[in-house]
């Protein structure tokens, strides 16, 4: 071998055997793993929390409209017994106009006809 291309292998080796380098890699390889798993975690708690608002969301609007229901309920409930109507007949003449299968009953509000059928009254 030439003295030449003796002291460029040297060198090269040299270059192969030094670690000066690898210890910064190590840390930034490290730092690389860490960012990505804490941005990770911090995608999933922000869904998390998304997820956990819309769920009470969905859970007062349900509530909202069940008291709306209930008080709609009370409402017609009262009329009826202001008017000394039964509301027993009213309930089964509408579980029976739900049984069949015609074009639909009309609706008495306020002595005024509404809807489409033969009225029906109590």
């Amino acid at each position: 071998m030439t003295q030449k291309f003796q002291r460029q292998l040297v060198f090269v080796l040299k270059r192969i055997n030094n670690k000066k380098g690898s210890a910064i890699l190590t840390v930034m390889a490290f730092i690389m793993i860490t960012v990505v798993l804490v941005a990770s975690m911090l995608a999933l708690a922000q869904m998390n929390l998304s997820n956990s608002i819309n769920a009470s969301e969905r859970s007062s609007a349900f509530y909202v409209a069940e008291s709306a229901l209930q008080e709609s309920v009370n409402n017609v409930e009262s009329i009826f017994l202001a008017n000394n109507y039964k509301t027993t007949n009213l309930i089964e003449q509408f579980n029976k106009s739900d049984s069949d299968d015609d074009a639909g009953r009309a609706i008495v509000y306020d002595n005024k006809i509404t809807g489409p059928g033969p009225v029906t009254t109590p």
